[in-house]
């Protein structure tokens, strides 16, 4: 099983039990996998592209959290001419689910005076699996490779 789709099973296994038994921690932690698992997904399928195997990890490491934050908010706003509107709605919903998921992981880590509800992660990590689905259904379209390009080249997409 790739590394992503663990993360993912460990955020599920995460939401196991009753809600009233969820400590803060559990629930933190739970979130913060569910971003990962997405976090690592994105870079699997962009590294995937990576023509030699043996550098794919050392390659993966160019991915900063912050640039990939920016590409992803860019994909609201931006037109896609020409491209087919249920392809561009999975990209949105990925994009949309990953800035979410990251300022979600970032309230969880840092904020501890929030306290955050078993349903309200579970809402936000079955997100992350309905994003997997995003992806597998456009993981071979055009604009979703320039998308995972844009996840690590510092430059804005150039408009159509």
């Amino acid at each position: 099983m790739p590394f992503p789709d663990e993360l993912l099973q460990e955020a599920l296994k995460g939401l196991d039990g009753q809600s009233s038994d969820q400590s803060q921690g559990r629930l933190r932690r739970t979130l913060s996998t569910a971003y990962y698992s997405l976090f690592h997904l994105l870079i699997a399928e962009a590294t995937a592209n990576w023509n030699r195997p043996e550098q794919r990890d050392r390659f993966a490491r160019v991915f900063q959290h912050k640039q990939m934050r920016l590409a992803s908010g860019q994909v609201k706003g931006r037109a896609y001419s020409g491209e087919q509107p249920a392809v561009v709605d999975h990209l949105r919903k990925i994009a949309a689910c990953f800035n979410d998921l990251q300022a979600s992981r970032q309230e969880a880590d840092y904020n501890k005076e929030r306290p955050w509800k078993h349903a309200e992660v579970q809402e936000k990590v079955m997100s992350v699996v309905a994003a997997f689905a995003h992806v597998d259904a456009i993981r071979s379209e055009q604009v979703f490779q320039d998308y995972l390009l844009s996840l690590f080249v510092h430059e804005p997409w150039e408009e159509d």
